[in-house]
Parts: C-alpha cells; sequence; structure tokens
C-alpha cells in the first residue's frame, strides 16, 4: 500500500517539498509516522532585527502582531515622518508615548497663525540708507553707527508726516516716496512750496528755531522714513561737523523759500524763481524797538518779514504817530517808495525782535524786467497801500 501510494506522488520521491493536503488523512498519516519522522523545520529570521534566532534555542512560531486600530495606524505613519531615519524600535514606550502627544499637538496648530507669530517675531529689516547729503562725508563705519540710532517709519498716500505748528523732534530722511511740503500762505490757505525724494531730509528747523515744524509734510506716494532723533543727529554733528554744516545750509536756504512762499508778493511765483529769488535776499535782524524805515528818509530796498511783528507809523503832526498797520511774517514794505522814487512815506519799528529779508533796488529792478506779473504785483500792492494810509489818516482828521 505504502509503495503504491508513492508510485502515485513522484514529486515527493524527487525530493521535492509537496503541498500541504487540502484535508487531513488519518491513515497515510498514521502509516508514515512510524517510518519516516517529520524533520524539524529550519529556524524562522528574527521578526524585529532580520537576524537568524539561536540554534541553541528550540525555534517556536511567532505570532505576527494583531492588526492595530485604523486610528492608531493613521496615527504610526504619522509619526514614522515625524522620527523620519530613526527606528521606532530603539525607542522606549514612555519615548514613543511623548513623541505620540507632541505629535497632536503639533496637529492642532493652525500654520498661518504659525508664520504669522514668526513674522511679527522677526525685527524689521533696516532699509539701505539712500545717498544723501546729510551723511555724504561719513565713512562706512561711522555711516553704520548712525544707523544704529534711528528707526523707520511707513506712510501711506494721504498721510501727514508732519505738521505746520506742532513740535518737533525728528529728522527725517526719504528711502522711498515722494512727499510734498506744505506751508500756511499769507491767505490762511495751504501753499505747496517742494517736493521732496529719495535722499532728501527735512525736520531741521526744530534745531535751530523754536523747536516747532514750520511746514506740514504729506505724502505723495508710499513713503519708508529713516527717522533720527535731534539729540542723537547732534552727537553725530559734534563728532562730524560737517553734518552741522550741511544741517545749517539746507535750514537757511529753506527758510528763505517758506517766508517767500508765505509772503503775499512772492507765494504764486515759481518755485525756481522763488529759489533763486532767495539767494538774492540778505538776511537782517533787529531788537525790538529798532527803527528799520524812517519817514521822509530814502528808499533802501523792498522787505520781507519773515519772523517777528512790526508796525508801520505816521509821524503825525500835532497828534503824535499814528500806526497805520501791523505787519507778520510774509508781509513786505518799501514798495512805495522803491518803485515811486520817493522818500519813505512812514516809519517803519519793530514791535519786538524780528527778522527780515532785503532786496536791493537794484535786484528788485532786475526781477522786474524779467519777471512782469511781481512788476505788476508790486504796482498794485504799493498803490492799494498808499490808498489805505490816506483813508486812515483822513477818518483820524490828520489830513
Amino acid at each position: 500500500d505504502l509503495k503504491r501510494a508513492l508510485d502515485h506522488r513522484p514529486e515527493e520521491a524527487a525530493g521535492a517539498v509537496p503541498p500541504e493536503p487540502a484535508g487531513p488523512e488519518p491513515e497515510i498519516q498514521a502509516e508514515t509516522a512510524g517510518l519516516r519522522p517529520a524533520s524539524p523545520p529550519p529556524p524562522p529570521a528574527d521578526a524585529y532585527r532580520g537576524a537568524p534566532a539561536s540554534p541553541a534555542e528550540p525555534s517556536r512560531p511567532v505570532s505576527p502582531p494583531a492588526p492595530a486600530p485604523a486610528s492608531e495606524a493613521a496615527e504610526g505613519r504619522d509619526l514614522e515622518g515625524l522620527l523620519e531615519a530613526e527606528d521606532p524600535f530603539d525607542l522606549t514606550e514612555e519615548e514613543v508615548r511623548r513623541r505620540r502627544i507632541a505629535e497632536e499637538e503639533l496637529a492642532t496648530l493652525d500654520l498661518d497663525e504659525l508664520d504669522l507669530a514668526f513674522v511679527e517675531l522677526e525685527p524689521e529689516r533696516r532699509p539701505d540708507l539712500p545717498p544723501t547729503p546729510l551723511f555724504s562725508d561719513l565713512k562706512p563705519e561711522e555711516l553704520h553707527a548712525v544707523l544704529e540710532k534711528v528707526s523707520v517709519e511707513h506712510f501711506e498716500p494721504g498721510a501727514y508726516v508732519v505738521r505746520e505748528g506742532e513740535t518737533g523732534r525728528s529728522v527725517y530722511v526719504v528711502a522711498e516716496g515722494r512727499l510734498c511740503v506744505l506751508v500756511r500762505g499769507a491767505d490762511g490757505g495751504a501753499q505747496d512750496v517742494a517736493e521732496l525724494g529719495e535722499g532728501d531730509f527735512f525736520g531741521e528747523f526744530g534745531l535751530f528755531t523754536d523747536g516747532r515744524r514750520h511746514a506740514s509734510v504729506v505724502a505723495k506716494t508710499k513713503v519708508t522714513l529713516v527717522e533720527i532723533r535731534h539729540d542723537a543727529l547732534m552727537e553725530v554733528a559734534e563728532a562730524h561737523p560737517r553734518v552741522r554744516q550741511v544741517l545749517e545750509r539746507f535750514y537757511r536756504v529753506r527758510a528763505l523759500d517758506q517766508a517767500l512762499a508765505r509772503s503775499r508778493l512772492f507765494g504764486e511765483v515759481a518755485p525756481e524763481v522763488r529759489r533763486e529769488i532767495g539767494r538774492m535776499c540778505t538776511e537782517v535782524r533787529v531788537e525790538a524797538g529798532a527803527h528799520v524805515l524812517r519817514e521822509g528818509g530814502p528808499a533802501e530796498g523792498l522787505f520781507i518779514v519773515r519772523r517777528g511783528r512790526l508796525a508801520v507809523r505816521s509821524s503825525g503832526i500835532d497828534a503824535g504817530p499814528v500806526d497805520l498797520a501791523e505787519l507778520g511774517p510774509g508781509d513786505f514794505f518799501g514798495e512805495i517808495s522803491l518803485l515811486k522814487e520817493t522818500p519813505v512815506t512812514a516809519d517803519v519799528v519793530a514791535l519786538e525782535d524780528s527778522e527780515l529779508l532785503v532786496l536791493s533796488r537794484l535786484e528788485v529792478l532786475t526781477l522786474c524786467r524779467h519777471q512782469p506779473a511781481l512788476a505788476r504785483a508790486l504796482e498794485e500792492a504799493g498803490t492799494r497801500r498808499l490808498h489805505e494810509s490816506i483813508e486812515r489818516l483822513s477818518a483820524g482828521g490828520l489830513v
């Protein structure tokens, strides 16, 4: 019977491993169990390391791990990404537990908020300071020291950076954008006197005057400004006198231009012509009570009030001096005698310490030849003022 069974299974006789029978065959197994004991199976590979099991230990079947729940399986895949190349079986259970807690906390974070937090904490990069006459003489290391003292400000179009009349304690250098400079004219309206761009600076008036802003500066485009406080700037100026010289030069030029722009006479003149007139002017300071002009004296030129207050007075006859007018910043006088080539018609006396701009007779006549509109404005102003003086004197019974 055994021989017949073997004759019908040639693959087993040839040494091949027979396939597992589909069903039990108790009779054949019983007969072959006593004649051919089964050989022990080869030792299984280590389930974790891939190394052969020790032959000294009797091999035993290793049951495969039970499949993890779906949530744990997904968690394991995410953990694998966090661990990257690290073998998870090198970790203790406590380490794996802590990793999983950290991964769950990370999953709850809003990455947009996380990015925003990093943006807010990141220090703002200071823009490169454009070429500016204010610091043109500084060496790179000196300029770097200046930049350590500055802050950066941003403004949208239409925003006021500074306003005329407010206290000012900083100078600004334009890093990007365009701005316009406005001053209050003699009629109370805003007068556009200048435009500022990259490398220009403003705010130096407070260093040399009363600490107030003498003009408003408004952004025309998006603007980036580098701000340096007056005290920090003065430290730089003490170490580098050239910086102070530049500040003073620009202050004088701009102060002249703003004084002329506020004038009823020169406010409508083109900016380039006004700047040329400013270069022709002589600055004069007078103390309170001083006579600038005396009635009956010669005409010395055209005077523009830059700062202070002055009174126009007629000497009168028996009633004593009569105040005909009071002059302030932007007003002018001396044009009647200058144009009509007659003696001065009234005294002009300083009511307080004042600053004046003076154009000589020759300079005024030269300007009138080249600027017919200016000549007409002077003539009209002189005629109007003369009539007003006569009317006032008539009202007081003096003429």
